[in-house]
């Protein structure tokens, strides 16, 4: 098979996985106020857009089907638990996930969740803007994102570990 023709077929099957994934997610809105979304991990790295302006210097980063204040509902199985005594916390793999993403726990849940559990991630959007200076090329680029407010520490502008809190086990 020629390289276009790979080509072809790859983004074939990323644009159906793409449609048939966005298909499967549910939107609850709980009151006028209160937009739940409930996804699986693996719809929720789908769901992320990233556009970069060379020219401008800007980045920007937005979810396809959730907005700022939305409360994210994200249910899933536990593939693979580690707890990393460096950092002191605990990396969970979800099954939904094909990519090579996990989440970062605060503290050691392991004796609370293992593998094959059903769990659910309450998490909340957020945006937020800031700039951000590379040291090495003196360029200086600003960034506009939506990202989840429990993974993202608004005054060091970095991801942070989840608290511990967020996570509950889910019914089958």
């Amino acid at each position: 098979m020629n390289k276009k023709k790979v080509f072809l077929v790859g983004l074939l099957m990323c644009l159906a996985a793409t449609v048939t994934i966005a298909g499967c997610i549910e939107k609850n809105k709980q009151d006028e106020n209160d937009d739940v979304t409930v996804m699986t991990f693996g719809q929720y790295l789908v769901d992320v857009n990233r556009h970069v302006d060379n020219k401008t210097k800007q980045v920007t980063e937005w979810f396809r089907s959730l907005d700022e204040g939305d409360t994210l509902l994200i249910r899933d199985t536990i593939n693979n638990i580690m707890y990393l005594e460096a950092s002191g916390s605990t990396l969970i793999d979800f099954a939904s996930s094909y990519l090579d993403d996990d989440v970062i726990i605060e503290g050691d849940i392991t004796n609370d969740y293992s593998n094959g559990d059903h769990i659910i991630l309450q998490l909340t959007i957020i945006r937020d803007t800031f700039t951000w200076e590379n040291t090495k090329t003196g360029e200086v680029w600003t960034y506009n994102i939506e990202c989840i407010q429990e993974m993202w520490d608004t005054e060091q502008k970095t991801y942070v570990p989840i608290p511990s809190y967020c996570i509950r086990h889910a019914e089958k």
